[in-house]
């Protein structure tokens, strides 16, 4: 993010979260279903969207209103090294890659060990980070990388993201919830 052609969108990140208020980010939006709902049902708070699927960031962005940024980046890069610390007052991760997923898509791997002290950093003093997944072994993992945190309500949206639909429609269940550092 340090090379030239990157410079502007680090800036616009940067101007985004810069402006006073709250700022919910939402890492691997996939559809952003969610995430636009949340964007329009709450237009006085900001919203950062971060994806790795440069056709679904600029499908997003075609349609967010302005209290939403849909970047592509990989969310363990801006976490570590662009984001102010303190800064969100929520990180959502929906749905994320479990960790039986190796070879070539062990890469995409968020939630580890290695990654759990850069989202706390991230993280608003009081702010909470949420985690949903549909694989009940996958959600006893994630229990475990928060184990030294404190547990707090799950996070409400009116338009749930496209993977929850389907769960929903298909009987599957989904394992949920949220954690201050």
């Amino acid at each position: 993010f340090e090379q030239p052609q990157y410079r502007a969108e680090v800036q616009r990140f940067m101007d985004f979260i810069g402006e006073p208020g709250p700022v919910v980010l939402e890492i691997g939006f996939d559809h952003g279903r969610r995430l636009l709902g949340l964007a329009r049902d709450t237009p006085e708070q900001r919203f950062v969207g971060l994806e790795i699927r440069e056709q679904r960031v600029l499908e997003l962005q075609a349609k967010a209103p302005d209290n939403l940024l849909a970047w592509r980046a990989d969310a363990r890069t801006v976490l570590r090294l662009i984001a102010p610390r303190g800064r969100f007052e929520r990180i959502d991760i929906l749905f994320p890659t479990p960790w039986w997923h190796g070879g070539r898509r062990a890469k995409r791997l968020l939630l580890t060990e290695a990654f759990m002290p850069d989202l706390a950093r991230a993280l608003a003093p009081g702010g909470a980070a949420y985690v949903a997944t549909d694989v009940a072994p996958y959600f006893e993992h994630v229990r475990s990388l928060f184990a030294g945190w404190t547990p707090c309500a799950a996070p409400t949206a009116r338009v749930p993201s496209r993977r929850e639909s389907t769960c929903a429609r298909e009987g599957i269940g989904v394992f949920s919830g949220a954690w201050r550092a």
